[in-house]
């Protein structure tokens, strides 16, 4: 599954299954923002090495990875249903 493919299906999840997963078009841009994120923070800190000569700058890879990260577990953890009960037994 690429990327592209990911935010062109959230954009045009099909109307049926939309029904029934109401919160799968939101799981599917947040896993999608987690997927860009990664890529575009090894873009930035090979640019400011490669083009800026800014050495050390790979706090920022990292950084990205970390948001890549906590993006790609919250798409897991958000269900795929608005009004799905979490459990059965009351508090």
């Amino acid at each position: 599954m690429t990327v592209p493919h990911l935010k062109l299906h959230a954009r045009h999840y099909p109307e049926e299954k939309g029904e029934v997963y109401d919160n799968m078009p939101k799981k599917l841009y947040v896993l999608s923002a987690a997927v860009f994120a990664f890529p575009v923070s090894m873009l930035i800190t090979g640019a400011l090495v490669l083009f800026f000569k800014v050495p050390n700058q790979w706090w920022i890879y990292y950084l990205g990875a970390l948001i890549a990260g906590l993006l790609e577990a919250v798409s897991l953890s958000m269900p795929v249903r608005r009004d799905v009960q979490v459990s059965e037994h009351p508090h």
